[in-house]
């Protein structure tokens, strides 16, 4: 009976407080609309550097593909030839995947034979046209860019074949293999689930680092804990009362993001339900071993607005941090948030993760435990704590 008390308190409390209401709610759903406003109409790519990797055995007829693409503008796109290899494909593919590479063409060691057969055969439908195999990100537009000159090279060659036989002919083909998951990406479908991400933060940070500080300064938990109802009863009950902040938090976003701004991305993934339970337990357990250590609301709040903005900005939750500087890029990879969002957008088939898929979970898994148990050595609901 006292916690569901406590609890109702606790809450009544939080849903009369108007600031409360605005930051914690209201504002992440302006923010999000205010930056798909702005974000969602930036189509264009300007001073393009683009990066493709050839692999071939560069002889025979694969040279004449060879010649045709390295002979391209290197301002524009740059090739690397490199002997083929299942190793060295593998090895590519992960550069690619972590946006350092636009595109990969792979000339197999069976095209020269293939190539010899089909003109020997032409114009019968006995053989198959050589084929290329093309590596590329749907979700990374330089990517597709890339794609649409290799296609544009291998037309014209198809062209001047027809030419010089002088009848229709089977044209080389382009096999593409997608490595990303994304079909068509949007920054709306991008930043919803950053939003999400950084209303739990938000939640985290005022909603119970601050929340408790001004409770200890204002002796109320003191009150509380010199009656029957211990220190475990307004644990659960205020924690009850946050995880109520939070699902009404997931439910308005994703309302406002499909009815409002017709998101594609399903907010039900249980994938990214499972991301999003991982940013509960890692910031809850954030909030209360801050709440711990700072002894007073002046401390909050200093604390709270840097910690705020450098997780949000270096988390990666409004644009890709992967590409920062060197001495920026130790931040982004020691906070918790660049996991938690790098996977939940994987998951949702946003975009994917430059590092191990498993560090997305494993990683706050870890800063979970140690905040809890440091929750549980500083953490008192006194003012001396």
């Amino acid at each position: 009976m006292g916690i569901k008390y406590l609890f109702t308190s606790f809450l009544k409390g939080t849903m009369r407080d108007k600031m409360t209401i605005f930051w914690l709610i209201l504002f992440p759903i302006i923010l999000m609309s205010i930056l798909i406003a702005i974000f969602s109409s930036f189509d264009r790519v300007e001073n393009l550097q683009l990066k493709a990797v050839l692999l071939t055995n560069n002889i025979g007829n694969s040279q004449i593909i060879s010649e045709a693409l390295t002979s391209l503008d290197q301002e524009m796109i740059s090739f690397e030839v490199k002997d083929y290899t299942e190793e060295l494909l593998k090895e590519k593919m992960e550069v690619l995947r972590g946006h350092e590479l636009d595109l990969i063409i792979v000339i197999p060691d069976d095209f020269n034979a293939t190539f010899s057969s089909w003109l020997i055969n032409f114009p019968t439908e006995n053989s198959p046209p050589p084929e290329l195999q093309v590596y590329y990100l749907q979700e990374r537009q330089t990517s597709n860019i890339s794609l649409e000159i290799v296609n544009s090279v291998i037309q014209s060659i198809n062209n001047n074949l027809l030419q010089s036989f002088g009848f229709p002919i089977k044209s080389i083909a382009v096999q593409e293999t997608v490595t990303g998951r994304m079909v068509d990406f949007k920054y709306k479908d991008f930043i919803f689930p950053g939003m999400l991400i950084f209303s739990f933060l938000s939640t985290s940070l005022w909603g119970i680092t601050a929340e408790v500080i001004d409770l200890k300064t204002t002796k109320i938990t003191k009150l509380l804990k010199l009656s029957p109802i211990g220190p475990k009863e307004i644990f659960l009950s205020f924690s009850a009362s946050r995880l109520v902040l939070l699902v009404i938090q997931f439910f308005l976003l994703s309302a406002i993001a499909i009815f409002v701004f017709n998101v594609s991305v399903n907010p039900f993934n249980l994938a990214f339900i499972g991301y999003l339970l991982l940013a509960t337990l890692t910031f809850l357990s954030l909030g209360f071993f801050l709440a711990g250590i700072l002894q007073n609301m002046g401390q909050a709040e200093v604390v709270c607005n840097l910690l705020l903005q450098v997780m949000q900005f270096l988390g990666g939750i409004y644009f890709d941090v992967y590409n920062t500087p060197i001495f920026i890029r130790f931040l982004v990879y020691i906070n918790p948030v660049t996991y938690i969002i790098g996977g939940a957008r994987s998951s949702l088939g946003i975009a994917n993760v430059p590092y191990p898929y498993y560090l997305s979970y494993t990683v706050p898994l870890l800063m979970s435990t140690a905040l809890i148990l440091l929750s549980f050595k500083f953490f008192k609901w006194t003012e001396e704590a």
